[in-house]
């Protein structure tokens, strides 16, 4: 039948026959009035009591899907829940879009509820114990206080006890879930209350944790006791011995779900009803002896098939594979190759938020991570007939872009793609029906390694993205923003390359500023940025300009003939001088720098580089021997003091900031003037002053380490011989 509208399913994990039964019928009678069945779900149905954690939270965001995707109408399993937080926050959800809903096994006081009619059953049970049996003395296990189906539940075994006169009493409230029905066994075992002949359980999850807790104090079943449950699982039938249980009416159930949300939608009333018909699963956890064959083959069938899928997924590893790509296309190809591991399905719709790459360094992007963007990527459609590498975006409310054409009704599962609490995605799953879908230790680990294999992609991509940021970094100068020599270099060749093109020459100008006095040296960086500023209003689009030294900038501009270089270059370096005037009003600077230019013609990328290299050569010799006059009486004054006190701790970062110049300049222009780097020279004068102690005193040799600085006489000693090479003793001796 052709589809006409959606109804969303909201269930926790389904991972059994029952959830699987309940979504099969809810889409035969849905897809019956024309409706897509589309299933929201997870591999989680934590309780309250388990401690939460980031991968939970990234399994719970599918609910949030719920709040943009277009449907007609939800069914919520609420019942299906275990965690009251996870129930309230995607009740939450669902309110604010204002979409009907009707809530399945839980009365909510925000929705429409239904239930089955659940008494009946515990009752024949309760008196298939009491008539078949003979068993008097029986006591019942039911859920949570005040929970409908606990109550439900109990209500039926207490009327079966008052209806042949026993003690209905004999009741106890538990969880629906394992505790519980430990804790029982425990109280029974260890006589804080009389044992009985015989357990209701209204669920089979606390029969089995009954069986098997009773089994430890050697409570032999049923000769001691006799246990029974209630939803018909696989679980409880493959017991040993197998448990009898009540075949929960999931049909029935489905029915009425559909149906009243099929009446909000149209104002319609399906007419067909479903016939109740009670189903009693007898095993011998009562002490009846029923054929077991039929189980058994059943259970042996799905080692078998679990035992050929493990092989598949061990063989094809998963894990790996996914995580090989570099690229999204190659790994789409990867999820299309290992789509065959997905039992019975369909097809397999791959949809991701559009910014699962997002750019990690982005922080405003941060918080948007973890919500489905209002686009989605269609990154595969993988079925029976074709495989596609879709790759490209649809509205997210959309859900699946081909819901939004003309199509027969669809049974699609909806999960989310997520690493740990990231939020990547969410894959679609599309079956004949609801019975061919659940949730099982090998669908989870695909799907946990397609989230793993997108974030290393996703790193991947990122850290490619941060190595082209810190190359482009790594291409401009700190200070002013422009192109540093290695920059420069890299872009110089296209430039000569397109010159030839226009039949034009390159000219290369080097030019660094100087005037090194005490005003002068402490604008440094504000000298800088104003030759950078006006080269930056000098150079179009036709120029490249870098600063390629501390004090030096290099322009490589296009040049008409060679006939025109040195005019071209003079006129340059005039209007660059003009600028810079101009541009001193600005911050005013005390003083204007002087432009010492170097040019030539250059024809290839070697002589760019070579041209650099000499004119950054002949400008640092010349500023050298221009700097060292400026501060020959300053150095003087200190190499003399240093002699003089030699013991001190001379320090050339601190001299240099007297000097109000750097540290590195310090000790280059105290080398060139005394021909000595400045801490050898500072140990000369300590060596100086030792051997005068030496002839002229009978101090120690300890005494006269200190006296000259040394701390460690061992050291002094040491370095005394490396210098005079003699030991101090035999230069004492000698003199």
């Amino acid at each position: 039948m052709k589809s006409k509208r959606k109804i969303g399913v909201v269930i926790p994990a389904v991972v059994d026959s029952l959830e699987s039964e309940l979504l099969s019928e809810i889409y035969n009678c849905a897809s019956r009035l024309g409706y897509d069945i589309i299933v929201f779900t997870n591999s989680s149905n934590s309780l309250d009591s388990f401690l939460e954690n980031d991968y939970i939270h990234g399994e719970e965001k599918i609910y949030e899907l719920l709040g943009c995707a277009e449907l007609d109408g939800i069914l919520f399993a609420a019942g299906r829940f275990h965690s009251l937080r996870v129930i309230e926050y995607i009740t939450s959800i669902i309110k604010k879009t204002g979409i009907p809903c009707i809530a399945l096994e839980r009365q909510q006081d925000n929705f429409p509820y239904v239930y089955t009619s659940q008494r009946d059953e515990v009752f024949i049970v309760t008196e298939h114990l009491i008539t078949v049996h003979g068993y008097e003395k029986i006591y019942c296990l039911t859920g949570p206080e005040g929970s409908y189906e606990a109550e439900e539940r109990l209500a039926g075994f207490r009327e079966a006890m008052q209806y042949y006169n026993l003690n209905d009493s004999n009741f106890f409230y538990g969880d629906f879930w394992k505790d519980s029905a430990k804790n029982l066994a425990e109280k029974i075992c260890n006589g804080e209350i009389e044992m009985p002949e015989a357990v209701v359980c209204t669920n089979d999850s606390m029969a089995v944790s009954l069986c098997d807790s009773l089994k430890k104090f050697k409570i032999k079943i049923p000769e001691q006791i006799a246990v029974t449950g209630y939803d018909g699982n696989i679980e409880a039938l493959s017991y040993e011995p197998p448990i009898t249980t009540v075949v929960h009416k999931e049909k029935e159930l489905a029915f009425k779900a559909v149906s009243k949300i099929h009446e909000i939608i149209t104002a319609e009333k399906p007419q067909k009803a479903v016939k109740k018909n009670y189903n009693i699963k007898y095993g011998e956890s009562c002490g009846c002896l029923p054929k077991r064959i039929n189980i058994q083959k059943k259970i042996h069938y799905n080692m078998i098939q679990n035992k050929n899928l493990q092989e598949m997924y061990l063989n094809s590893n998963l894990m790996v594979k996914m995580s090989e790509a570099d690229n999204l296309k190659d790994f789409t190809e990867i999820i299309s190759s290992l789509t065959y591991l997905i039992s019975d399905l369909i097809q397999l719709d791959i949809c991701l938020c559009d910014n699962w790459n997002v750019d990690l360094s982005d922080n405003k992007t941060a918080e948007n991570d973890n919500s489905y963007t209002k686009k989605m990527l269609l990154l595969l459609t993988k079925n029976l007939h074709h495989n596609k590498q879709n790759n490209y975006f649809f509205e997210t409310r959309k859900i699946l872009p081909i819901l939004a054409t003309e199509h027969e009704t669809k049974f699609v599962v909806i999960m989310p793609i997520h690493y740990v609490s990231l939020n990547l995605g969410y894959m679609a799953m599309h079956y004949e029906d609801g019975s061919k879908y659940y949730i099982d230790i090998f669908l989870q680990y695909w799907r946990d390694s397609l989230a793993n294999g997108l974030n290393t992609l996703r790193n991947k991509i990122n850290i490619e993205r941060m190595n082209k940021v810190v190359e482009e970094y790594s291409l401009r100068d700190q200070l002013t923003g422009m192109l540093n020599k290695k920059g420069l270099l890299k872009n110089a060749s296209d430039f000569i390359i397109n010159a030839k093109k226009d039949s034009k020459l390159c000219l290369m100008l080097v030019f660094s500023w100087s005037k090194y006095n005490v005003s002068t040296i402490n604008n440094n960086k504000i000298i800088d940025t104003v030759v950078a500023n006006a080269l930056t209003m000098l150079c179009s689009s036709d120029k490249l300009c870098a600063r390629t030294g501390e004090k030096e900038f290099a322009v490589l501009m296009k040049l008409e003939s060679i006939e025109k270089e040195n005019e071209t270059a003079n006129k340059f370096i005039v209007s660059l001088e003009l600028i810079i005037q101009r541009l001193q009003g600005q911050p005013v600077l005390s003083e204007i720098p002087d432009i010492n230019c170097d040019f030539s013609t250059v024809f290839s990328l070697s002589e760019t580089e070579e041209f650099l290299n000499s004119a950054k050569n002949k400008f640092e010799n010349k500023n050298l021997k221009d700097c060292v006059t400026d501060y020959s009486v300053q150095l003087k004054r200190i190499r003399k003091e240093i002699y003089l006190s030699p013991n001190l701790e001379w320090n050339s970062e601190t001299l240099a900031n007297n000097l109000g110049i750097s540290n590195g300049y310090f000790r280059k222009i105290y080398k060139s003037q005394f021909k000595i780097p400045f801490k050898e020279d500072h140990i000369n004068a300590r060596i100086s002053k030792a051997k005068s102690l030496l002839s002229d005193t009978n101090l120690t040799i300890v005494e006269i380490a200190l006296q000259c600085g040394f701390n460690n006489p061992s050291h002094f000693m040491r370095i005394f011989k490396k210098k005079s090479g003699k030991t101090a003793v035999q230069f004492r001796n000698e003199k």
